[in-house]
């Protein structure tokens, strides 16, 4: 198929997305709603979301029916949800406002040296951006995500704080700062930077947690890092390991240039390595499947 450019954004319904991972015999995909691959519907009405799904690809040029009857889906289309679904290695963020706690999700899929972003803008949409290096990633969730251009580093007010008792006082900064303060010192955490971690939970902010999924053959690897803010101030909280079986973090407020440069080299020293694998399986050719009327 033919197509004078290159995709480099889309948006698809549920029913859209679903049809393709039906022709291209894809039964997982990351991030997406067990219900949306397997609908409480009856099969007469599976059948209808089908074949409305059909005309609305045809009718957007994303994909056409051969000769034969049979549906084929554009290849550039069918690249990224294909990087998506044949990722080597993923970036997932979920933002959360606290103290409402109300999250939204991204993700970034990598394959080779291709990315491709992914989120859902609404309940059954689902939409695909094709992405630059990781600089420029970075920069995108800068701006996207309303990250402070300015904040300060003071490498001496890096905190080891037990993952539970960091939970505890978060959620008890926002009610009683003294309460929160007292738990914090009483844990051995030392003063002034108790007072000034107790001073910035107590105020609402933002919470940006990167998780991040490497395949290694058989295996998946996952780490974690959270970036927590407000427009003036930030904090990195990276899990550390511990001696014990108690998950600790450890908190350090940061500048933007190094909040940056940490994410990118957080980012690459653990996704780009080791030598990127193959592409993903060209999903083109085989992409074809009859829609019964």
């Amino acid at each position: 198929m033919d197509n004078a450019t290159t995709l480099q954004t889309i948006q698809l319904s549920d029913e859209e997305l679903r049809l393709i991972l039906y022709l291209t015999k894809l039964t997982d995909f990351p991030w997406l709603d067990e219900a949306a691959l397997d609908p409480m519907l009856s099969d007469e009405q599976q059948a209808y979301g089908m074949m409305v799904a059909e005309r609305a690809l045809r009718s957007r040029k994303l994909a056409r029916l051969n000769e034969d009857g049979a549906l084929r889906i554009r290849e550039d289309l069918l690249r990224l949800i294909g990087i998506c679904a044949y990722a080597e290695s993923s970036l997932y963020l979920t933002q959360i406002l606290l103290p409402e706690s109300v999250g939204v999700r991204f993700a970034v899929h990598q394959n080779g040296n291709e990315r491709v972003f992914y989120q859902q803008p609404q309940p059954a949409l689902h939409q695909f951006g094709r992405l630059g290096d990781w600089d420029e990633v970075i920069d995108g969730f800068v701006q996207r995500l309303g990250w402070p251009q300015n904040g300060e580093s003071e490498l001496d007010d890096a905190l080891l704080v037990p993952a539970d008792l960091l939970a505890t006082v978060r959620a008890e900064a926002f009610e009683d700062r003294e309460i929160a303060y007292d738990q914090l010192v009483a844990a051995g955490t030392p003063d002034p930077p108790a007072e000034r971690l107790i001073d910035f939970l107590s105020k609402p902010h933002q919470l940006s947690v990167f998780q991040q999924i490497r395949r290694l053959g058989e295996e998946l690897h996952l780490q974690a890092v959270t970036l927590l803010y407000t427009k003036e101030a930030q904090w990195l909280a990276v899990e550390v390991a511990s001696d014990n079986d108690r998950h600790h973090y450890r908190l350090q407020p940061i500048s933007a240039a190094e909040r940056n440069r940490y994410l990118t080299e957080w980012i690459t020293d653990d996704i780009q390595r080791p030598t990127p694998s193959p592409h993903p399986p060209s999903l083109g050719p085989n992409a074809y499947g009859r829609l019964e009327s």
